[in-house]
């Protein structure tokens, strides 16, 4: 039986460390710059909202799933190889270095646009309702309109920390349009109850 060579298994483990290392970059970026634009867009900075860095792949998905995603993925490999079939070894590594830079403008604009319409979808109603019973000296800090908002159950959850809820309030438009809508930070410490709305499901039969 012929031994396989030590220093080729050496090569292929240190390929698929950079190739693993490269996704996983990738993918940070990804998920970074959609969870950015997406509470940016509410107002609401990300250092605020306690994200655990693997949450930041979970976000990933969102962009890598998406369409235009998976057609750059594609072009790029194509291009890649047509490029490189017949060059030399060290113009195989420029080629990759060149269209792993090129790649990220091209992932920045779509994780901004997933985000954006993510934030969309929120203000259109497509997040979960929340209401809150307030402690008795709490509830006056807080202003008219949301108060009225959290009577309707008219607020929605965007996320939630330790200490804080960040809720909308997105008031109603005509036709098409969507006015100006309203982002909440409300304290843990001023709330008794908090009652997030389920999803209406049909039973499965037996």
């Amino acid at each position: 039986m012929e031994k396989k060579n030590p220093a080729e298994n050496h090569d292929l483990l240190a390929i698929l460390r950079n190739v693993i290392f490269i996704i996983a970059v990738y993918f940070y970026f990804l998920g970074w710059t959609y969870a950015y634009y997406l509470f940016n867009h509410f107002g609401i900075s990300l250092n605020s909202v306690e994200i655990p860095f693997y949450y930041f792949f979970v976000y990933s998905y969102s962009v890598i799933t998406d369409i235009l995603t998976i057609i750059t993925v594609v072009a790029a490999i194509i291009v890649f190889y047509l490029v490189t079939s017949f060059a030399p070894i060290y113009l195989k590594k420029w080629a990759l270095a060149l269209i792993l830079i090129v790649l990220f403008p091209i992932f920045f604009s779509v994780a901004k646009e997933r985000a954006d319409k993510e934030a969309l979808y929120k203000r259109m109603g497509f997040a979960k309702t929340i209401t809150f019973v307030f402690k008795k000296d709490a509830i006056k800090f807080y202003p008219k309109e949301f108060i009225n908002a959290n009577n309707r159950s008219k607020l929605k959850i965007l996320t939630q920390t330790n200490d804080r809820y960040y809720v909308i309030y997105q008031p109603p438009g005509e036709g098409r349009a969507i006015p100006y809508g309203f982002t909440y930070d409300i304290a843990r410490t001023d709330v008794l109850l908090a009652r997030i709305e389920m999803e209406c499901i049909s039973k499965k039969e037996d």
